[in-house]
């Protein structure tokens, strides 16, 4: 129970953004011939929707998880990670766009989910890049005495 307190406000960031989209970007392009933009926040959209899933996901297990559930939050952070990259792209695009446009408030919102979207890509990265340097030492690639002082800092 005590997850959900934590992981609840996680969720309100991407569920704020797949609102704004929704509610007022698509719209906007719409209002604007702008079809193939519209066509895109569905893809946007999906990924806030996405990112709110895999964080129940892979944050509110109480027990040790067995391999059905790896190989699942595996796939869904592949997935994540294609749609957070699309999502970086398009709301780079669509801030310059809703900036010329005179469209303020709509740019900024744009840009505050590039910000956010890029940040959660590093994040990832250097994660991932953490966990592989471990696991090596872990397996002895740089020696047993690297390993055993990693396992014994964890």
């Amino acid at each position: 129970m005590l997850r959900l307190v934590y992981i609840s406000p996680l969720a309100c960031v991407p569920a704020y953004f797949a609102w704004v989209t929704d509610q007022s970007i698509k719209p906007y392009f719409e209002e604007h011939g702008m079809g193939e933009d519209a066509a895109h926040t569905g893809l946007v959209l999906a990924g806030c929707i996405i990112d709110i899933v895999l964080l129940y996901v892979l944050l509110l297990p109480s027990q040790t998880p067995g391999p059905g559930y790896q190989f699942a939050s595996a796939v869904l952070a592949i997935v994540l990670l294609v749609f957070n990259c699309l999502t970086a792209k398009y709301s780079w695009e669509w801030r310059q766009v809703l900036d010329h446009a005179g469209e303020t408030v709509l740019a900024k919102n744009c840009l505050a989910l590039f910000i956010i979207v890029v940040f959660c890509l590093a994040n990832a990265g250097i994660y991932l890049l953490l966990s592989a340097l471990y696991r090596l030492a872990k397996c002895g690639i740089y020696g047993y005495e690297v390993a055993s002082y990693v396992s014994s800092a964890v």
